[in-house]
């Protein structure tokens, strides 16, 4: 088994390399935005009395942050999102909570979009990345109250991914959203139905799917 973050670095090159080509080796005309965003997660005493709180930064209004675990944003932080109109797909090695309830077969998806939600998943299901859904629902917002911020970043191991989701949802506002947690699928440790073994590059086989049939492709 390869460190954490040697993976996630895997991950996010191959994730950059597909992307860059897929729609264009189909020769369509679709014009693809894709953000990677790079962190590294600082080792922190996780002894509650030390806990720290994040700040906005650049005037930015965004909720003041309880970080009580780093490893909720995924070991270096591997996540890929791709801004669709006034839509967001976000894929992201969230949580190691979506291996226990999907295992390796199957893609954790949450939002707060129905008809985004079922557009995600048809696409996924096209290209052989299925994808399954997960509720969002506001009773579990009560798992990131903080006593010192308006959220923390970890719920405790009850529905980390759920967790986890609610944690980006707090960071949405105004647009529809689908998170793709693939802490399970973004590495396998032998050969899977339709991906090689190693870092798989989970995500651009269904984003292109997903591109291409709102091109009209």
């Amino acid at each position: 088994m390869h460190p954490p973050r040697f993976v996630d670095r895997q991950i996010h090159q191959r994730v950059i390399d597909r992307d860059a080509g897929a729609v264009d080796a189909d020769h369509r005309s679709v014009r693809v935005d894709a953000c990677a965003q790079l962190r590294d997660n600082p080792i922190v005493d996780l002894d509650p009395a030390n806990e720290i709180l994040s700040a906005a930064e650049r005037g930015l209004v965004v909720p003041s942050v309880d970080t009580n675990l780093t490893a909720t944003s995924g070991q270096s932080g591997t996540s890929i999102t791709v801004p669709i109109g006034s839509s967001v797909v976000d894929a992201a090695t969230l949580t190691g909570a979506v291996v226990i309830a999907l295992g390796h077969h199957a893609i954790g998806m949450l939002g707060n979009d129905e008809a985004l939600l079922a557009e995600v998943r048809d696409a996924g299901e096209r290209a052989g990345e299925r994808c399954w859904t997960m509720p969002l629902w506001d009773d579990y917002r009560e798992l990131l109250k903080s006593d010192v911020a308006d959220v923390k970043n970890s719920g405790g191991r009850a529905a980390g991914v759920i967790a986890g989701a609610w944690f980006l949802r707090e960071f949405v506002d105004g647009f529809p959203w689908v998170h793709l947690d693939i802490a399970g699928t973004a590495y396998l440790e032998g050969e899977g139905a339709s991906h090689a073994k190693g870092p798989t590059a989970v995500g651009v086989r269904l984003f292109t799917e997903f591109l291409l049939k709102r091109a009209g492709a």
